[in-house]
């Protein structure tokens, strides 16, 4: 190990970890279950800020490409917003079930949001949920469960055209997002 962050550290399991590549002000930030979103200076890996917001463990983070913000998913439903440079709070939207993955569009201004019920699309600008997409049951055997069916990852081919979206039920499926 090169090196343990032993000040202001968080207080329960870290869930996510990015870096904010930027050579003016190079930022690593972590989520944990501590309910934090903690942005560290990546060259003295010294605490920068701590968002506070969520109302149960933060899942995951994101970094919009090319852009300050940051994306947060929760288990307690809630998206959000955040100003990495600045340190300042945005906005949020409430998913209506525990985040499990988040990411943002390269070519939409939309963050892309896996819950435990399905896959969610809100955009920005608008401020509101575009899409609320469902997956189907492949497997009857996962059909007869009548239970939801959760995304648990989420990742863009090169072009940002293709959404591939991996689910509880062990499938992935890739959805072809066409002009809107």
């Amino acid at each position: 190990c090169k090196f343990t962050v032993e000040q202001n550290p968080h207080t329960d399991w870290v869930s996510c970890i990015k870096f904010y590549q930027n050579d003016k002000t190079p930022i690593v930030v972590s989520s944990s279950w501590d309910k934090t979103i903690k942005v560290w200076d990546n060259q003295t890996m010294s605490l920068k800020y701590t968002f506070v917001g969520h109302k149960a463990q933060v899942t995951c983070l994101d970094i919009a490409p090319n852009t300050v913000f940051l994306a947060s998913g929760g288990r307690d439903g809630n998206a959000m917003i955040w100003n990495l440079v600045e340190g300042k709070f945005l906005g949020q939207t409430d998913a209506g079930a525990p985040i499990n993955c988040c990411i943002f569009s390269s070519k939409k201004y939309w963050l892309v949001i896996g819950t435990d019920t399905g896959i969610k699309v809100w955009d920005l600008p608008a401020k509101e949920i575009i899409f609320d997409l469902k997956a189907s049951p492949i497997d009857e055997n996962f059909a007869k469960q009548k239970k939801p069916i959760a995304c648990t990852s989420l990742a863009w081919n090169k072009n940002s055209n293709l959404l591939f979206a991996g689910f509880s039920d062990g499938y992935i499926r890739v959805y072809k997002i066409v002009n809107l």
